[in-house]
């Protein structure tokens, strides 16, 4: 049996169009084996990235503190490099786009 798709496999899956995809690098930051959080590659914009993360209780800001300083460390600690296909074409492409 097939597991279910995650959110962002549902969100960002390649469609049955053969649009053309663009590879994007970025870190993944996973939390007990599971994604948490997708990062830019380059090290100054994951930083602000790990910023942005609303860790509420102290052990969550431990744990932000501690991706940072993996990061900086260059560690791969819970992090590691992953491809994202996106469609320059697809509407939530565009609308994340027009956000930056």
């Amino acid at each position: 049996m097939n597991a279910p798709l995650s959110f962002w496999q549902q969100l960002l899956a390649p469609d049955a169009s053969n649009l053309p995809r663009v590879a994007v690098m970025m870190k993944l930051l996973s939390k007990r084996g599971q994604p948490l959080l997708l990062l830019p590659q380059q090290l100054s914009l994951a930083r602000v990235g790990l910023e942005l993360y609303p860790a509420q209780t102290p052990r969550s800001r431990l744990m932000r503190s501690s991706a940072a300083w993996a990061l900086t460390a260059r560690l791969p600690l819970g992090i590691k490099p992953v491809e994202v296909k996106l469609s320059p074409d697809d509407p939530f492409v565009r609308w994340l786009a027009s956000q930056a």
